[in-house]
């Protein structure tokens, strides 16, 4: 929650504070940070004694006043740093010399702010020892949420397509083996895993073939013993005389009642592994069945199944057959309404559950076809609206459950437009810069790509997979998103503004970030002078100027000048905007930066027209991510960027001996060569690389090759021009011949090849044996190759082949058919070309 995130944010706030080169303490102020910090550090040791807390109404109330302290404190830190900065500005004109000077002294609110932080800290700790926070008591939207996840009798079973997904179940269910059984469907919250599973159990074959069936609603506050206690009550044990029982004694009655009879229990909404626990006292045998339904990927896989069902967004047929049905009952849709009636399910997005409350409003609306022609198209957003905010708290209790390290990145995601797909490296580098990690900078990385992959494994977020592994994209569902965007105003996270209305909207002034979700709201003034006034935001995606950010994704709005203002935002981790200009030098001012983006306008360029980056940029040591479309790093004697971990879209002056040695440990490094018409002799951009010990990725693209000169790069002489670390290798655009992939085809941990616009060139290319030991994936793009020969013993670890727009392929080896997923070529489909492929073995 943001509570947490509030804790880990001032704790780095104010680590940076009294580990800084910029910033010197007063002695008599040292101790009092100093203090300041600890009390921080014991904070996240109270949030996790509340997250275990069954009393939910207390809890958030201790958990805001924490926030609160937390942002107050954090607000006075940064507001005492920018004023010192300022004021030096003022007086001399030149603020990059001498150090700040930070007393708590010489600023009242600050010191009051310590004061009234501390003080809340220790009474945070007295009341981790108050009993009343094991008295259960629901929060009323928990209340709400288990109202509407109603008993047995009123769950829904009139299920509406899916029918595959049921045949393949009760396919499982009836299917012979010996022992008892574990099964699983699980999927995102509202996608139907109750429905269906309950169908599956009021199924007449079902119902024939078991002797005994219990159904047990179980939810995240129910344990193993009130598990057993409700499946004994459905096998009409006296609940009394067993209630004071402990777990063993019960488990031996299970296990005797259940004795020689052939049973199926059903536990919905299953949200702890230790349910597998209960496989130890269930008779194994007589082909019994326990089925679980789940939101969790960890328990729908859990290593005690036997079989698992993942559940589907329902498709385009499913969607309207489910929307008609609850809106007309057993009537028929009238045929004018039927268009846009298609459209609104759409609409949905797949989620029944949506679909059914949808539906629900409707059945109650007008039904003309000017009506439903306005929610089709969303002119009329109430309804979606009004079913998005009945369904959100049973969404949102798979965030509420999630591990509190994990729902700060789920709100984060709520600055993005929903169903969006969001790249998984931006998050990381945004979720770094907000400091939502209690990590050390060589960790985070690593830290945010598990964090995405468990709110995947959660089902709060989709996923869009590498081929290889790991997340390449994200988003959300746009039920998700409307509820995360919800919760993201009532915990003061964050705040989307799509319109006049949510600018001027009451508590707007304490939110802690903001998101412009269209650029033209800017060119309204009192849109302007609202986001301007909020002194409590410190993050702004999309645009806006406050001098407390340490977030500015401006990437959206070009600048034609460069906004110099930007340079007195010295609390700035992450800066990213599209301006084609060069980059001024008191960019160094801006000393705690780790992620600079800069794209260029798309206007027209002359070729060669590069520029260097100001020699200052050596100043920013904590730079992490630079990313300057066809601009230079400048050589300076001495000079280091020891955190430097990605450099991209640089321009081949870049790639000297001495640049490379003062960029140690890079990892990811992106080239661009745009060629002036005039190069007459080679250039060179590979002969430094082996300096480059750490580097893993590469990219190098010539942007505007010239067919009539196809090598005016020099071509690398071995293998030994590449570091041995290497495992990702893209080329574009460098015409070589293609006996050059001898080179390439010794490196020893190369897994991932792109080669797009005749990086290569010429009819044929072979492969020798043992080549490629260790690729999995290859792509080739654009290029003028008739035959692909290679030997059978190379390409032994392929696992995916991509070929696009190669308009002239004939022939493949045969021991590539198997990887050969994607054959997207004009020659495949327009002239029926086939690639085929090659009789003979390549020795």
């Amino acid at each position: 929650m943001a509570y947490y995130a509030a804790v880990i944010s001032l704790k780095h706030t104010i680590g940076r504070l009294l580990t800084s080169s910029h910033i010197s303490i007063l002695p008599s102020s040292q101790g009092i940070i100093e203090f300041a910090y600890l009390s921080a550090c014991s904070l996240e040791e109270v949030l996790e004694i509340l997250d275990s807390s069954k009393n939910r109404v207390m809890v958030d109330f201790l958990r805001e006043q924490i926030r609160d302290a937390a942002y107050k404190l954090e607000d006075a830190i940064d507001f005492h740093v920018s004023d010192q900065f300022l004021s030096r500005s003022e007086k001399s004109g030149d603020e990059g010399s001498n150090l700040l000077i930070f007393s708590v002294d010489s600023d009242e609110v600050l010191k009051q702010e310590i004061n009234y932080f501390t003080d809340m800290v220790m009474k945070m700790e007295d009341e981790c020892n108050n009993p009343d926070l094991k008295l259960r008591k629901s929060l009323p939207e928990e209340d709400d949420t288990d109202s509407l996840r109603n008993d047995f009798d009123g769950i829904e079973s009139e299920m509406v397509g899916l029918s595959d997904v049921f045949s393949r179940i009760k396919d499982s269910l009836l299917r012979n083996f010996i022992g008892c059984r574990f099964g699983s469907i699980f999927g995102m919250a509202g996608i139907g895993k109750t429905t269906l599973a309950k169908k599956i159990y009021q199924d007449p074959e079902i119902c024939n073939y078991f002797d005994c069936r219990m159904w047990v609603k179980v939810g995240p506050e129910c344990g193993l013993r009130d598990i057993m206690l409700c499946i004994l009550a459905r096998l009409d044990h006296d609940i009394h005389s067993i209630q004071m029982k402990e777990v063993e004694e019960l488990g031996n009655d299970l296990y005797t009642s259940l004795t020689s009879r052939r049973y199926l229990i059903v536990m919905d909404d299953v949200w702890h592994e230790n349910i597998y626990k209960l496989e130890g006292y269930l008779p194994n045998e007589n082909q019994s069945q326990v089925l679980l339904t789940t939101r969790l990927q960890n328990i729908g896989h859990g290593g005690g199944l036997k079989y698992a069902h993942k559940m589907r967004f329902m498709n385009k047929e499913e969607r309207w057959s489910l929307l008609s049905k609850k809106v007309f009952s057993e009537e028929k849709c009238p045929n004018q309404l039927e268009k846009a009636g298609k459209k609104i399910a759409k609409n949905c997005d797949g989620l029944p559950l949506l679909i059914v409350t949808v539906a629900h409003f409707l059945s109650k609306a007008e039904k003309t076809i000017e009506y439903w022609n306005k929610v089709a198209e969303k002119k009329d957003k109430s309804i979606f609206i009004d079913a998005n905010d009945k369904i959100s708290n049973i969404l949102l209790r798979s965030y509420r459950y999630l591990p509190q390290e994990l729902r700060a990145c789920f709100l984060y995601m709520g600055a993005f437009p929903a169903k969006c797909e969001i790249y998984a490296s931006k998050l990381n580098n945004l979720w770094t810069a907000e400091d939502l990690f209690d990590s050390d900078d060589i960790s985070s990385k690593l830290l945010a790509k598990e964090h995405i992959r468990q709110l995947a494994s959660h089902n709060v977020v989709l996923a869009r997979k590498r081929p290889l592994g790991g997340v390449k994209t994200c988003s959300l569902h746009s039920s998700f998103w409307h509820a995360c965007v919800r919760q993201s105003w009532k915990e003061k996270f964050l705040h989307v503004i799509s319109n006049f209305a949510d600018s001027s909207k009451e508590g707007v002034r304490i939110q802690r970030r903001l998101c412009i979700s269209s650029n033209a709201l800017f060119g309204m003034k009192e849109v302007y002078n609202s986001v301007q006034s909020i002194s409590s935001a410190r993050s702004l995606i999309c645009s806006g100027p406050y001098h407390q950010y340490p977030v500015l994704d401006i990437l959206s709005i070009r600048f034609y000048k460069f906004p110099i203002k930007l340079v007195k935002l010295i609390h700035l981790r992450y800066l990213a905007l599209t301006y084609g200009g060069k980059v001024p030098a008191s960019i160094s001012k801006l000393w705690n930066l780790e992620y600079l983006i800069i794209h260029r306008h798309l206007n027209i360029k002359y070729p060669g027209d590069w520029s260097y980056m100001p020699v200052e940029i050596w100043k920013l040591q904590k730079l992490r991510h630079l990313q300057v479309m066809g601009s230079c790093l400048p050589y300076i004697c001495d000079a280091l960027l020891p955190n430097l971990l990605k450099l991209l879209d640089m321009s081949h002056h870049s790639c000297t001996e001495e640049i490379f040695k003062r960029i140690p440990n890079l990892q990811k490094l992106g080239i661009q060569i745009e060629l002036a018409p005039d190069v007459a002799e080679p250039l060179s951009c590979f002969d430094h690389l082996s300096h480059l010990k750490k580097l893993e990725s590469l990219k190098c693209v010539i942007s505007n090759p010239n067919p009539a000169k196809p090598q005016v790069i020099i071509q690398p002489v071995s293998t030994k021009t590449f570091p041995a670390s290497l495992v990702k290798l893209s080329l574009s655009g460098f015409g070589y011949p293609w006996e050059y992939m001898r080179v390439i085809a010794k490196l020893p941990n190369l897994e991932v090849l792109k080669l797009r616009m005749y990086a290569f060139r010429g009819p044929e290319c072979v492969i020798e044996k043992f080549d490629f030991l260790n690729l999995r994936y290859l792509l080739l793009e654009d290029n003028d190759l008739v035959h692909l020969k290679a030997s059978k013993y190379s390409f032994p670890s392929l696992w995916k082949l991509i070929i696009r727009h190669c308009y002239k392929l004939k022939e493949i080896p045969s021991q590539m058919l198997d990887s050969l997923e994607l054959v997207d070529s004009p020659l495949v489909s327009s002239y029926g070309h086939e690639v085929c492929c090659s009789n003979e073995e390549q020795t």
